[in-house]
This record gives C-alpha cells, structure tokens and sequence, in this order.
C-alpha cells in the first residue's frame, strides 16, 4: 500500500443507495497513479433507461490517499478518502455603483472656457447640466477653495456684477434632480498677490453614498479632451485673471 498526502477537488455525483453508481464516467488519473472513476451524465437504472443525475457533490479533500490493486485501468487501483465538506462563508462584498449620467453644457465667453473675474461672472464660461440622472443618489457640487463659489445666471446684473450674498459655497441636488440651472464660478475677492498666491480653483461633483465624483467635465463630442479645456473628466479647473 503507497499513500501520498493530497490536496485536491474531488467531484462526485450522488450516489442513489437502491441503485449502483453512474454507469456512465471517465478515469481520473492521480499522484501515484491512483486511478478515480468519476460519474459524469447520468445513472443507469437496473431495467430502465438513462436517468439524468440529479446532484453533484464537491468535496475538498487533504487527507492520505493509499493505493492498493493494480496498476493499470484494467486492474485500477482503489482510492481511499475522507472528504471534509467545510461550512458555506460568506465571500469577499462588492459594491456596484449605479451609473450616473449627466450632460454638462458649456458656454463660452468667446475662446474663454476656463478664466474667471471678480464682480463680473459674464467674463468666464455659463455652465449648466440637464439630462442628469443620478440613479436615487443625491450629490454636492463643491469648490477646493473657500475663496470661490457659485452664482445662478439670472442673479448677476446686466453688467456681469453680482452680489456676494447670492454667491453659493456648494449646489446641492438629490435622486430627483434633472437639472441644474446655468450657473456661473465666481471668486469672492479680487486678485491679489499680497494676500496668497493662489488663484486656481477646482470643481467637482460628488454623489452619496458611497462616495464619488461624477464625471462632469467631458465633452459632449466624446473626445479625450476635456469640456472647459483643463483638468480633468471629473474636476474644471478655473483661473482667477481679474
């Protein structure tokens, strides 16, 4: 008698304990040329014709394995296990994002797609979104600077002017929302570089929960570029000039 210790899959089929096993099989040919016959369609029953197998068992099998008999298929040895059947665990959770769709539309001040001024909103690019469908998920478009904002169109003077008070920190929205309103970004002071040296900002949507952005900067021609011109398909990147 050899034994080998393996780690292995074995594949059974139900065994009908009235009847023999499946008639129909293959040879599994193991370490230590084992041989293992396995049931594969279906079981013959004594009398009848072909029955279609009802069940297939997996057992994860890492115990010794002796051989005895012979060793050729037409002497085939016996294979001797002890299968281990280990409890149902629960695997690895996935988190599947719903898509979000949202069509940005970009007005430009002549070539300026990405340039803003203080007190003078019609000097940069109107943006809008429509077709927005955020599948239930409510969202916050937002800036990475306390120093800019946003202002509906229909809140700025015929000049461009506008009044700090209606300047927004974020525009907020929820699974309902299908639209945003034109919009413009704003800064809420005027350049200078006494005071900080910094005069860029980025702006960005992100949908709850779990938390992402939301691509709202592509540009409706589906090319690589981006809709403003800078950043990226998830962030505009605005310049303060004035």
């Amino acid at each position: 008698m050899d034994g080998q210790n393996l780690g292995i899959l074995v594949v059974h089929p139900a065994v009908d304990l009235h009847h023999g096993l499946p008639e129909a099989g293959f040879l599994l040919i193991l370490p230590c040329r084992v041989f293992a016959e396995q049931g594969i369609l279906s079981v013959k029953h004594i009398g009848q014709g072909l029955q279609p197998l009802q069940q297939l068992h997996l057992f994860i099998v890492d115990r010794a394995a002796d051989r005895e008999g012979g060793s050729d298929p037409e002497n085939p040895a016996e294979l001797k296990v002890l299968p281990t059947v280990l409890p149902w665990e629960t695997g690895a959770e996935y988190t599947f994002n719903d898509a979000i769709s949202i069509k940005t539309n970009i007005e430009k001040n002549g070539e300026n797609s990405s340039e803003i001024a203080f007190n003078n909103a019609t000097f940069g690019p109107k943006i809008s979104f429509t077709e927005m469908n955020t599948n239930g998920k409510s969202w916050v478009l937002q800036t990475d600077s306390p120093d800019y904002g946003f202002i509906y169109a229909d809140k700025i003077n015929a000049d461009g002017s506008y009044d700090l008070a209606n300047v927004m920190t974020v525009i907020t929205g929820n699974g309902t929302t299908t639209e945003v309103a034109p919009f413009y970004v704003v800064p809420r002071s005027v350049l200078d570089y006494t005071q900080r040296d910094n005069y860029t900002c980025h702006v960005y949507m992100v949908a709850y929960s779990p938390n992402m952005k939301v691509i709202i900067n592509a540009p409706s021609d589906g090319s690589t570029s981006t809709a403003t011109g800078t950043g990226s398909k998830t962030d505009m990147v605005f310049t303060q000039v004035k």
